[in-house]
């Protein structure tokens, strides 16, 4: 069964147009590109406010960029242990459901028809 993507296909990447923000984009040429998102060093809301800081910028925008690719592997991934159970009829450990769970849920979290 094949599922239609509904997000904008990658890969992405991590691009600095203007040195003050990092664009995840789209595309192969320099200055050629679509804009999936832009990140910030935006500030924390708190007790004691402050900027999140350029390396976390940096990490967070790395993050977004690998996003189709993991969640593309977190689904085959699921696949895959999915029909060796179905298939072997294997009796899971507990711990190994829970992880099994968790990793449904966070491609339910990304795909927006499960909301």
């Amino acid at each position: 069964m094949t599922e239609e993507t509904k997000h904008t296909p990658g890969p992405w990447r991590v691009e600095d147009p203007f040195g003050d923000y990092l664009s995840i984009v789209v595309g192969d040429e320099t200055f050629d590109w679509r804009f999936v998102a832009h990140v910030h060093t935006d500030i924390e809301k708190g007790p004691a406010p402050k900027p999140i800081g350029k390396k976390r910028m940096e990490a967070n925008a790395y993050l977004i960029a690998a996003a189709p690719d993991m969640l593309a592997a977190l689904k085959a991934w699921v696949a895959m242990a999915r029909d060796a159970l179905d298939q072997y009829g294997v009796d899971a450990h507990p711990t190994e459901l829970a992880r099994l769970e968790q990793a449904e849920a966070a491609i339910a979290k990304a795909t927006p028809s499960s909301h």
